[in-house]
């Protein structure tokens, strides 16, 4: 998950014009270009479950609906796209690692 995380956040910050056109305004495409950038949205959703399944299996998650956890996760990630400035006091490579501590058992936050 960690580097799912992370890459996400890095393709995000390289092309944050792009992911803002296309989080927010998928209304404003074409019928042809809705249904090709659902399809890839479809299929990166399913790639993350996998991921979602595969942590569940070493015990992350535990009781939680996949599901919901993959597009939560998918929330958290995206929404960087809203408030993520390169100029700002966290780096991509801060959030994820801050981010990938919030949704595994090694949280550093935790005093553990």
């Amino acid at each position: 998950m960690k580097n799912a995380i992370c890459n996400h956040l890095t393709l995000l910050s390289e092309n944050y014009d792009r992911v803002n056109v296309y989080l927010n305004q998928i209304g404003n495409l074409s019928k042809k270009n809705q249904q090709i950038y659902l399809m890839k949205r479809k299929s990166y959703e399913k790639d993350l479950e996998k991921i979602v399944v595969g942590m569940r299996k070493r015990g992350c998650f535990k009781g939680l609906d996949t599901k919901i956890v993959t597009l939560g996760l998918l929330g958290m990630v995206n929404w960087v796209a809203k408030w993520f400035r390169s100029d700002g006091r966290l780096t991509i490579k801060d959030i994820s690692n801050i981010f990938n501590a919030m949704i595994t058992e090694t949280n550093p936050y935790r005093g553990e």
